[in-house]
């Protein structure tokens, strides 16, 4: 009879979750970002998105939200970019593997 050691199948399925996380951050931060800046466009008086940026935002006393907005996508993207290292072990030869997790 083979011995399951119960604590090693919770880590693995853990580590499964947070990795899959990780991936779906990398899906959840464009679209998250997207989202808040252009409801932040829409309630910023006299901000166009035909004329100026998205980095406008950031000026006047609500700036706070477009900053926080570019904090958190770049969080999402470091996780997703962890989260794509862990995946791609197993599958990639260790150079191509930190190309492409860099790239």
């Amino acid at each position: 009879m083979k011995d399951v050691n119960p604590s090693s199948a919770a880590t693995t399925g853990t580590q499964r979750v947070v990795l899959r996380l990780c991936l779906w951050a990398g899906i959840v931060g464009p679209i998250f970002f997207v989202l808040v800046f252009t409801i932040d466009g829409a309630l910023t008086p006299g901000y166009s998105a035909m004329k100026e940026v998205v980095s406008f935002l950031e000026l006047g006393p609500t700036g706070w939200i477009q900053s926080l907005n570019f904090i958190l996508t770049g969080l999402f993207f470091i996780l997703f970019a962890l989260g794509f290292f862990q995946w791609m072990r197993p599958r990639s030869a260790s150079g191509w593997l930190s190309v492409t997790t860099i790239l």
